[in-house]
């Protein structure tokens, strides 16, 4: 893949892969002398077929394709390693015909993925008795060929109104049973891998019953979660209606468990916005990726794996490490609404798509309440399930709940404009007689969001102001005055730099506070770049 550049995700191209098309027939008739490839030259990603004649509206045809499927080494999502292979974007794909009228055709690109539509999946398997298979629905069938070396078993797989089907295979794998209640959770891996599954379960259990209750029902009998290989990365942490696939640990050890929590939570996230709430993939990521970005790290950062007890799921605050490596680096953060290959670079992508909208939205959470976010994306996910949804669908179900006119002042400045809240200080000394010091916070951002600003007197006792968005700028007189912080609860999460939003009178504060201040952002940059 070209966009690679040879390397994707931290896993380097090792060979190709290909479709190789053999026949496309109607009824008798071959269509595939007649097609052509389309996109930018060198692109044999898509293809035109003519219909010999025009298909009337409620009218059905039945094409039959036979291919071939060669799977590279595995990279960019798809292929084997070893015993291990992941069968994604493996058949050829029928583009999704637009509501104005016209096919919605891309290219493979690295980034992003493709723009399907809903059907109804039936998938017939031949392979070896000694390999495991899991695919977006578990096997409804199976019986046995024993006359051949090793026997042959026949899986038959059934998906209803799902965007796409795929399937990994191990051999010598094998499932655990998580859960018997309710959707059945089934944990697929490798020889050897078992032990994931203890630290897997409640929260895979907890995820679903929780977004369940905010964003809408859980769609599938089942939810299939595959486990690759060390050295299978290139098809890790990746998401396919009821079939999710994690990351690659084999062993429950807490320096790592976090981001295989984080990846088993992200992915799930996605059975609402990709497989649920469809979207454009290439055109519009955010729509999938910042969404769930969004829902997974509220999950994280609130839930408890035992009933009643207060610890959340992270040690700390994983918003302030998204915050730490969405405005790290010194670059701006590109717009979040450019279409998936517009973006110079991986990290560039992961920094508009999925980190700064999942900031916006919880910076509204923390504004104007967590319920009501959840809220009002409940409402858009319910309202657009198993539909295709858009921006301005996403910007509307926001007007709906928070007044007409919010999302223009909010969402769309901060997701197409790169919009921010940022803030200053900046010390004014009076030169008049009876004129005391006074502290100037001004707002550099162009997000009119309200702000809270404690001021801490000589004696310690401490008074909340409100900063209206309405005010560009707020005075504060210094006179007998110790500290002034400005967002003290921490809910702008849109400020690019945290460091100058505080003032102190001793340089003893200011120096301790800066030492406290460095620390902190030193482990959270090394957090931020592990764990995203």
């Amino acid at each position: 893949m070209r966009e690679s550049k040879g390397s994707m995700r931290g896993v380097v191209w090792r060979g190709p892969g290909r479709i190789d098309i053999r026949s496309l027939r109607l009824g008798a008739q071959d269509l595939l002398a007649d097609a052509r490839y389309l996109g930018p030259p060198g692109d044999r990603t898509q293809l035109r077929v003519a219909l010999p004649r025009a298909v009337a509206p409620g009218e059905v045809i039945s094409l039959h394709i036979e291919f071939r499927n060669v799977l590279p080494p595995v990279f960019a999502r798809s292929g084997y390693q070893e015993d291990f292979l992941a069968a994604t974007q493996w058949f050829p794909k029928l583009a999704r015909l637009r509501p104005e009228g016209y096919w919605a055709s891309y290219p493979y690109h690295a980034l992003g993925e493709f723009d399907a539509d809903f059907a109804d999946y039936e998938l017939s398997l031949r392979v070896p008795s000694d390999w495991h298979v899991a695919a977006s629905a578990e096997a409804k069938t199976q019986g046995s060929i024993e006359n051949m070396p090793g026997g042959v078993s026949t899986l038959r797989f059934s998906t209803p109104r799902a965007l796409d089907l795929a399937f990994f295979a191990w051999r010598r794998g094998g499932p655990t049973r998580l859960d018997r209640e309710g959707v059945a959770l089934v944990l697929h891996t490798p020889r050897g891998y078992g032990a994931m599954g203890a630290a897997y379960r409640p929260l895979a259990r907890g995820s679903l019953d929780f977004f369940s209750k905010h964003y809408g029902a859980y769609p599938y009998p089942s939810l299939q979660l595959a486990l690759p290989p060390a050295g299978a990365e290139g098809a890790a942490a990746m998401e396919y209606p009821g079939l999710v696939a994690l990351s690659t640990q084999r062993w429950p050890l807490p320096g790592f468990l976090l981001y295989g929590r984080y990846v088993l939570v992200h992915e799930i996230a996605h059975q609402w916005f990709y497989a649920l709430v469809a979207s454009d993939e290439v055109s519009s990521p955010v729509l999938d990726e910042g969404l769930s970005e969004w829902i997974a790290l509220d999950f994280l950062n609130h839930f408890s794996l035992e009933e009643g007890a207060r610890r959340p799921q992270a040690p700390f605050d994983l918003f302030t490490l998204t915050q730490r490596f969405a405005f790290s680096g010194g670059s701006p953060v590109r717009p979040s609404h450019w279409p998936a290959y517009a973006y110079r670079s991986t990290r560039d992508y992961a920094r508009a798509v999925y980190a700064k909208p999942a900031l916006l939205l919880e910076t509204i959470a923390r504004t104007w309440g967590r319920e009501r976010l959840r809220r009002a994306l409940g409402n858009y996910a319910r309202a657009h399930r198993f539909q295709h949804a858009t921006l301005e669908e996403l910007y509307a179900s926001f007007d709906r709940e928070y007044g007409e006119g919010f999302a223009g002042r909010f969402l769309r400045p901060a997701l197409e404009e790169g919009a921010h809240a940022e803030t200053r200080l900046f010390l004014r000394t009076s030169s008049s007689a009876g004129q005391g010091d006074a502290l100037h916070l001004e707002r550099r951002g162009s997000l009119p969001l309200p702000l809270e600003v404690d001021c801490v007197d000589a004696a310690g006792a401490r008074r909340r102001l409100t900063w209206p968005a309405s005010r560009s700028v707020l005075s504060i007189p210094l006179r007998g005055m110790r500290a002034v912080v400005v967002d003290p609860e921490g809910r702008n999460l849109l400020d690019p730099e945290r460091g100058d939003d505080r003032w102190f009178a001793t340089e003893a504060q200011r120096g301790k506070t800066t030492f406290v201040a460095l620390l902190r952002s030193i482990l959270q940059s090394l957090l931020s770049l592990w764990l995203l």
